[in-house]
């Protein structure tokens, strides 16, 4: 039976991969309808299971045509490892998915139901788990597979035969528009059902420990259960310096670059030491600078996930808490003439007060994107006159502000919600989630309802006294410089209006 083309492109839409596989059978044209689907996106990391699949897609030509984004899982695995801390974190990444959402497992292996029922019904503490299973089928052949990954990344990630492989594979994909940086394996429903990301990771047995860092993220070091002196670079620096150097000496000019996190509850990312200087041999030095602005200046599409801030693990107490420059991410930034998206979201680093990056400290002075759409921030301090500064003057033509966790050093929030409200400029304000609005020494805005309506749409302002007039909003905007008040009222009424807002977390 003959189908149109549009209508087979309708019908593989919908199909998920295993599906897809099994229509390409059918015939030469299914095979060419359902491959548009099929490879679209595809994996690499530096497992050689995935590599091998990347390159083999990648050089075809009758597949590689199909290739329009690309996933990159960039967990690593700790070495080296004794067999304690393997089933220590085992023990606690177990916990750890169980409660993020994964509600039940199943297993023909007697060993593997025991760990459960007693990992997550609490009868054994992470010290007893260590000395009741540490003999288990289970546990010892994992450790064994585990040593034995960690040892073949380390190999290549060092002498250059991944970099080789990934420029390589890059150079055959001339439609590649994206590459999406994951820096841990997601988790589907159940604890045992992981059908996403790469062929490496779906085919890792669940009841093994997983290169992922549970919720402290790959911003702390690689050996981070080890003794400062054996510390190398923070987790995921060396495949950042991978896939830019890739990038760039395969020419792709891709417009799409995200750093996610698809199966954590709390949000690892990228270290920032890869845009500073610190003290690791690996930090972005002027070669590894060029690569990334190579890589990056064509981007519309920019999603950066940060992890710790802290250039040392959290448990390490032998030096001084800093952070690490971020002079790489702003020359970087600097680099990126079209960017129409920017999502920069950074950890909670803070006690009793905040302590945040300064935006004047990641974003580059003086830049303007005339093309900025949609701008996210989370976790950063600045001024008041700062953010009004950079929505009304560094992207003029900012339509969506999606804000969470920022610090104002000076200003009040209600000066800043009433200047955007009149500057008449957006039309789409979003409170993200799990974060607060801080003024006034380290005092928590409160989020009125409605205020998000009223930015966007006028009205009467929530941060009024019942008892006081619409007129009494003005009290809120004197304190802007003269500059910021002519901004203000150069702007024209609004177009449209959508409104998103989250709350709570």
């Amino acid at each position: 039976m003959y189908l149109p083309h549009d209508i087979l492109y309708s019908i593989f839409g919908t199909l998920d991969g295993s599906d897809l596989k099994s229509t390409r059978l059918v015939s030469q044209t299914w095979r060419a309808c359902a491959s548009v689907f099929l490879f679209r996106e595809i994996h690499v990391s530096s497992a050689k299971e995935d590599l091998d699949i990347f390159q083999k897609v990648a050089q075809d030509p009758l597949l590689n045509k199909y290739v329009w984004h690309l996933k990159y899982d960039a967990t690593q695995f700790v070495r080296p490892i004794t067999k304690q801390q393997y089933i220590q974190k085992l023990y606690s990444q177990t916990r750890w998915k169980y409660y993020c959402g994964t509600t039940s497992w199943k297993s023909d292996d007697s060993e593997v139901d025991e760990w459960m029922n007693d990992v997550l019904s609490h009868r054994l503490s992470e010290h007893d788990a260590v000395e009741k299973f540490k003999t288990y089928r289970f546990i010892q052949w994992g450790y064994h597979l585990y040593q034995k990954q960690a040892s073949f990344q380390h190999a290549v990630m060092s002498n250059g035969k991944f970099l080789e492989g990934l420029t390589q594979g890059l150079v055959g994909l001339q439609k590649l528009r994206s590459v999406i940086f994951e820096v841990s394996w997601n988790y589907e429903s159940r604890l045992g059902d992981r059908r996403c990301g790469s062929y490496f990771a779906r085919h890792w047995p669940y009841y093994y420990s997983c290169p992922d860092h549970g919720r402290m993220g790959i911003g702390l070091h690689a050996n981070h259960i080890s003794s400062r002196s054996e510390l190398r670079a923070p987790d995921g620096v060396e495949s950042v310096r991978a896939i830019t150097h890739a990038l760039s000496q395969a020419g792709s000019q891709i417009t799409s670059f995200d750093v996610v996190n698809p199966g954590g509850c709390s949000p690892p990312g990228l270290s920032p030491s890869f845009f500073g200087m610190s003290e690791f041999p690996t930090r972005l030095k002027s070669r590894d600078l060029e690569m990334a602005i190579g890589a990056m200046s064509h981007l519309e599409r920019c999603v950066l996930h940060f992890a710790s801030c802290m250039d040392k693990p959290f448990d390490d107490p032998s030096t001084p808490e800093q952070f690490p420059s971020l002079a790489g991410l702003q020359a970087m930034l600097n680099s990126m003439e079209c960017l129409r998206h920017l999502e920069l979201r950074f950890p909670d680093e803070y006690t009793e007060q905040p302590r945040m990056y300064n935006v004047n400290e990641i974003l580059p002075r003086g830049k303007i994107w005339p093309s900025m759409r949609s701008l996210i921030l989370v976790s950063v301090t600045a001024t008041a006159e700062e953010l009004l500064n950079i929505i009304l003057c560094h992207t003029p033509d900012l339509r969506s502000l999606g804000i969470g966790n920022i610090n104002l050093a000076d200003g009040s929030w209600e000066d800043f919600f009433e200047a955007l409200a009149q500057s008449k400029k957006l039309v789409r304000l979003r409170f993200e989630r799990c974060g607060y609005l801080f003024h006034r020494n380290g005092e928590i805005f409160p989020l009125y309802d409605g205020i998000e309506n009223y930015v966007v749409s006028g009205g009467r302002s929530p941060c009024l006294a019942d008892d006081e007039p619409n007129s009494a909003a003005g009290k809120f905007l004197p304190g802007f410089v003269p500059t910021i008040q002519n901004r203000l009222a150069l702007r024209g009424p609004r177009s449209w209006l959508e409104l998103v807002c989250w709350r709570g977390g």
